[in-house]
């Protein structure tokens, strides 16, 4: 018996499949997601997040400063006077 498969069809699934758990995902925002986001935005100084502030909200929420500087990138939020001397 011969059997022929196409790999492009399974492929084809599996990103249909994929996409449709991304647009899942992006729907379903958690509520320490929503909540830094609000707290952020409440924070701004001129348009942009004071480096301190943004290590008081990370203990504030109990989020490390990578999640609070991966949604000020997502929200287009810039980083101002850090206390690294990064981003001025």
């Amino acid at each position: 018996m011969l059997q022929i498969t196409f790999p492009h069809f399974q492929l084809k699934n599996q990103s249909i499949k994929l996409e449709e758990e991304l647009k899942g995902e992006s729907t379903s925002i958690s509520s320490t997601e929503r909540s830094l986001e609000e707290e952020l935005k409440a924070s701004l100084a001129d348009g942009r997040l004071p480096c301190a502030v943004a290590f008081k909200i990370s203990k504030k929420l109990k989020v490390s400063p990578r999640e609070i500087g991966d949604m000020a990138n997502k929200l287009k939020i810039k980083i101002s006077k850090c206390q690294l001397g990064c981003f001025q």
